[in-house]
């Protein structure tokens, strides 16, 4: 009679095999992951950057003509007009196809019209964007927007 189960050696030598490949696969599906959420990340940024930009095509009036050339950095400014996400959303400068409803863990209350950051699961609804030209000069006028960094 032949006994056709695997022996103790053959299941732990594939086990053993099995635990090699995971600890090789693990940190490759991390840092893809990681790179996924952080493109994510720049997507909503730009989402959010683009809209602000809408709005100041349509309010250019608003934004101050007097202003010196931009230098690159994303702090608070005096030459700045700032917005809200929040208020992007509410404007309907961001479609509300774009997102979320969450459950506030303080309150257990839904909040409705969220953009969450896809690395820290926070909201960005209040951070606040800077709308500003890039120079005096009237022909080469650029609208600058940023995420202000504080």
């Amino acid at each position: 009679m032949k006994n056709t189960g695997f022996t103790l050696v053959e299941l732990l030598a594939v086990i053993a095999i099995m635990g090699i490949l995971m600890i090789m696969i693990t940190p490759g599906v991390m840092s893809l992951r990681e790179n996924v959420l952080e493109n994510a990340l720049e997507n909503r940024i730009s989402m959010i950057e683009n809209a602000a930009k809408d709005y100041a095509q349509d309010h250019i009036t608003e934004l101050d003509a007097d202003v010196s050339n931009y230098d690159g950095s994303k702090g608070p400014s005096n030459d700045c007009i700032y917005r809200t996400v929040n208020f992007l959303i509410n404007s309907g400068y961001i479609s509300s196809n774009n997102t979320y409803v969450v459950e506030d863990e303080d309150t257990n209350q839904k909040k409705v019209n969220q953009i969450i950051n896809p690395v820290t699961g926070e909201s960005m609804n209040n951070l606040r964007v800077c709308i500003r030209f890039d120079s005096n000069n009237a022909m080469s006028r650029k609208i600058i927007t940023y995420i202000v960094v504080e």
